[in-house]
């Protein structure tokens, strides 16, 4: 039974890290975006187009919250990973202590 429980735990751990994996990448690519949303920025500038500024400060902005949305869901996958680590560490505790062959005592003649 706590064999049974052990596993399952392993498969939801290891499916909350990917699933992270994915959002960081997710995350790492808007950064990326939005490193060239400020360069066009930037360029927008010093042509001093303001229709244009406005503009690339609309998109930056949208890939901003998109970012931070990853990042927080990230986060909380985190925590659920932490919570499932402590339990599987205590279950597999309590299989050692259960495997732990009991020793007879020793008589005295």
């Amino acid at each position: 039974m706590a064999q049974e429980e052990i596993i399952k735990l392993k498969a939801e751990i290891f499916d909350i890290i990917r699933q992270q994996e994915l959002y960081v990448a997710n995350a790492n690519h808007l950064q990326q975006k939005r490193t060239e949303k400020l360069q066009e920025l930037r360029d927008a500038e010093q042509k001093g187009v303001s229709e244009e500024i406005t503009k690339i400060k609309s998109q930056a902005f949208d890939i901003m919250i998109q970012q931070e949305a990853y990042i927080s869901e990230t986060n909380k996958l985190q925590q659920m990973k932490t919570q499932k680590l402590q339990i599987l560490n205590e279950l597999e505790q309590n299989l050692e202590k259960q495997q732990v062959p009991q020793q007879a005592p020793i008589q005295q003649p």
